[in-house]
């Protein structure tokens, strides 16, 4: 395989990542101050909506205490789970806007995932999410699915909340998944890596600004700095191997470099991935960018090495 972002085809890559942009431009550039959070929220997933589903996909709602959806393929081990934790900021996402992306990671990785819709900022506060991703966890050890059968993924905000999930269950002395997927991670709610301030990352999704800005509507009163919303902040020993998916192109970038760093320097297996000239959750356009579809088939022999 070649090494990540190493394309032959580079002016056929910047055709498509100028596409991807073009499309969030589009959207974002409707918003004014007078624009509703509700229709925010719809611009957003509709970026994501739009995109096709992997063959012979199925979904259907998930029934348990916390709404989502249930994503597979064909042909995918039944005793499988992904548990998926959508981005957006605490504020934005939707399993629904996850819908194409579940479903190539189930063809990727072999087994059925459970894209679940937590509950978002402002109209629920920290930790309501982080809250409603054990929930889900718990439900799906109830339902009898066994803890070295799951692997928990997010991306952004979804990949922080993964990460503080694995914390808070060592923590219990609780069961840990298999594995967990980290695709651009926010999981530093102070936002104080170098990555936020470097002028040459020219991330034209994110600033400082905005992740502040996410922090302080999920957040409140609550300490930005606390290991529970910024696990970065945390101390990453004795959690299961991580794959760290992000661009280039990000200034959550550091966050996916510390987590790498802490996990690696406790004795862990942390592998981190930088797809040169990538922006923020990449991997989420598989249908319109080339590296989207190889980094989700990198992760599904990540996934599939650990739980096949």
């Amino acid at each position: 395989m070649d090494a990540p972002g190493s394309f032959s085809g580079t002016c056929i890559v910047t055709e498509q990542l100028d596409a991807v942009l073009a499309r969030f431009g589009e959207t974002t550039a409707k918003w004014t101050d007078e624009t509703t959070l509700e229709s925010m929220r719809a611009g957003l997933d509709g970026i994501f909506t739009e995109y096709p589903m992997a063959a012979k996909t199925r979904y259907w709602p998930a029934t348990g205490a916390v709404p989502g959806e249930w994503v597979e393929v064909d042909g995918v081990a039944a005793d499988q789970v992904m548990l998926l934790i959508h981005g957006g900021g605490f504020s934005m996402g939707s399993a629904r806007a996850h819908r194409s992306y579940a479903s190539h990671l189930s063809a990727a990785c072999g087994l059925r995932v459970l894209s679940i819709d937590y509950r978002l900022a402002p109209e629920h506060m920290f930790p309501s999410a982080h809250e409603d991703c054990l929930t889900a966890w718990n439900e799906l050890l109830d339902d009898g699915v066994k803890p070295e059968k799951i692997v928990i993924c997010g991306d952004s905000a979804g990949g922080g909340m993964a990460l503080a999930l694995s914390v808070k269950l060592r923590n219990m002395k609780a069961a840990q998944p298999a594995c967990i997927v980290l695709v651009s991670p926010w999981a530093d709610m102070t936002a104080s890596g170098q990555s936020y301030h470097d002028p040459e990352i020219l991330d034209p999704i994110s600033s400082r600004d905005m992740a502040l800005g996410m922090a302080a509507t999920y957040l409140g009163e609550a300490d930005p700095s606390d290991p529970a919303a910024s696990p970065t902040h945390a101390k990453l020993h004795d959690l299961p191997a991580v794959i760290i998916v992000a661009g280039s192109r990000e200034v959550f970038l550091d966050d996916a470099r510390s987590i790498e760093r802490s996990i690696s320097a406790a004795g862990g297996k942390a592998i981190l991935k930088i797809w040169p000239n990538m922006i923020h959750q990449f991997p989420l356009h598989v249908s319109a960018l080339d590296e989207a579809e190889a980094a989700i088939h990198e992760i599904g022999f990540f996934v599939t090495e650990r739980i096949g």
